[in-house]
């Protein structure tokens, strides 16, 4: 059990995960500090410039580190082979994150013209090829790698996608058969195959290697995370490809939690409470984590009793910030928020300002009538994050509805109306903040550019969203609907959410008709 235990924690991990910005940690500043206290003193000191060029680019620093690789170059002695290789190499690196391949490409040639037989450098050249779509001369350079290696697992793949940029597919199912018998006990292998046929559009072979990488993967997120972006686009194919695998096995435990993670995320709520169901057959997995995410399913199908009933044995297990924001969201949800409040607070005596929770008192404050209380709670995030859209539309809702402050209320619509972002649901956030603050228009224009093609169940429950808000009802129930064919099921936002301004309230009573 411990390595399916490790399995559903990689899951419940990735399911909870948030992408944090990068900041540059004290070791990294010292060093930087450093180079530069050399540097004052011997500007060209070609070494250190070189080594403050590899640290700005581990940095994500790329226009910092092109431009000390290139007085790095400037400064190198010509009779200086090995320094010049590792310069070059390092500028072609540079210029592939600055999207210069053309420089890139230079580079590269510069150092296999000192070294003919550089490995590395080679099967970077045929990448920069393919990147400048020249796949005819990829594909020439990534052969030559066996020259230099025999079986070569990387010439395999490169090949393979220059034979798909090509459009010579047939000859791609050998190559991606030697590449996975070349190192057939990585990981990485599988998720390199899936990656590849996804490419060439086959999605549920792409999810088949992507789910035995993540079975190789002691922990990486890699080939799951692979599977995420997969099932956002093409979920029937992921969950074809984990019914495959799972009737295939006779420890299914942590493909059903894949599998229910998956559907949750994409939306597929009945699936993911299916799978959740057959893992708690399964003592060991009767977790804190799988009753958390049972919780967070059945809210979305709005049994609110069943989420409760599960939220608190995921809080037996583990008393955590989410546990008890997330009990305190269905106590409000259940028409409670008395009680909710009691739960809140506890989540907040163990994380202040846990924004999540603030926001779900605010509610609660508003459902209590205690309106002074809710802009309290909403200014505080605000503060905090001025970037949190649902909170600015949340306070112009108050400031209009509930404070008769007109003024305040436009002034948080024209905030809310500028907050970048091109997603989902901020983009329906921003046009009803535009179409509130007086720029209809504007606020049209935001929808109506939108492209069907690329259009999900969750987008045109948003979009019904918008129009609902703005008093197109007619376009309301075309989008809902549209919505509810595509396989929406989150029968919460359908059918009681009543949030202020985030919700299709106007156009329940339509819907069918």
């Amino acid at each position: 059990m411990k390595r399916h235990g490790l399995l559903i924690a990689g899951c419940l991990l990735l399911f909870g995960t948030n992408i944090m910005a990068m900041q540059i940690d004290p070791l990294s500043q010292a060093m930087l500090n450093g180079y530069d206290q050399i540097l004052e003193k011997d500007p060209k000191d070609y070494v250190t410039l070189f080594q403050r060029a590899a640290q700005y680019f581990n940095l994500s620093e790329y226009d910092k580190s092109f431009n000390d690789i290139v007085k790095a170059l400037q400064n190198t002695p010509s009779k200086d082979k090995e320094m010049h290789v590792r310069e070059l190499s390092l500028l072609a690196d540079v210029s592939i994150e600055l999207k210069d391949y053309n420089r890139a490409l230079e580079a590269t040639e510069r150092v296999l013209s000192i070294n003919p037989s550089d490995y590395a450098n080679t099967y970077k050249k045929g990448n920069i090829l393919l990147y400048l779509d020249r796949p005819e001369e990829a594909y020439k350079t990534f052969s030559s790698l066996q020259r230099l290696k025999s079986r070569s697992q990387e010439a395999y793949f490169g090949m393979a996608q220059a034979n798909i940029k090509m459009g010579k597919t047939s000859e791609v199912e050998s190559l991606l058969t030697e590449a996975a018998n070349a190192d057939p006990s990585n990981y990485i292998t599988y998720c390199r195959v899936g990656d590849l046929y996804k490419e060439m559009g086959e999605n549920e072979r792409a999810a088949t290697n992507y789910i035995v990488g993540h079975s190789l993967s002691n922990g990486d997120d890699r080939a799951l995370e692979s599977l995420v972006k997969l099932a956002s686009k093409d979920f029937n194919a992921v969950n074809s490809a984990l019914d495959y695998s799972i009737s295939k096995t006779t420890s299914p435990a942590p493909l059903l939690l894949m599998k229910s993670v998956l559907s949750n995320r994409s939306g597929r709520y009945a699936e993911a409470r299916a799978s959740l169901m057959k893992l708690l057959e399964n003592r060991d997995a009767r977790q804190g984590g799988v009753y958390r995410l049972m919780a967070l399913t059945d809210m979305a199908l709005d049994n609110q009793g069943e989420a409760l009933e599960n939220i608190n044995k995921a809080i037996l297990e583990n008393p955590t910030v989410e546990n008890y924001t997330t009990k305190g969201e269905i106590l409000y949800r259940q028409n409670k928020p008395a009680a909710a409040l009691i739960e809140l607070d506890k989540a907040l005596q163990t994380a202040p300002g846990y924004e999540e929770a603030q926001m779900i008192s605010a509610k609660c404050r508003i459902a209590l009538d205690q309106p002074e209380k809710s802009k309290e709670l909403l200014s505080e995030v605000i503060m905090t994050n001025p970037e949190n859209i649902e909170a600015l539309l949340l306070r112009g809702y108050l400031f209009e509805n509930k404070l008769g402050d007109s003024k305040s209320a436009v002034n948080d619509y024209i905030r809310a109306g500028n907050v970048e972002g091109t997603d989902m649901p901020v983009l329906a956030y921003r046009a009803i903040a535009k179409a509130k603050s007086g720029k209809k228009i504007d606020a049209d224009a935001i929808i109506s550019t939108l492209s069907a093609d690329k259009l999900s169940a969750e987008d045109y429950y948003y979009i019904a969203m918008y129009y609902a808000q703005t008093g197109d009802l007619e376009k309301g129930i075309e989008n809902l609907n549209k919505s509810l064919s595509l396989g929406y099921q989150n029968k919460y936002n359908i059918v009681s959410n009543k949030d202020g301004y985030t919700n299709i309230s106007t156009i329940r009573y339509l819907q069918g008709k």
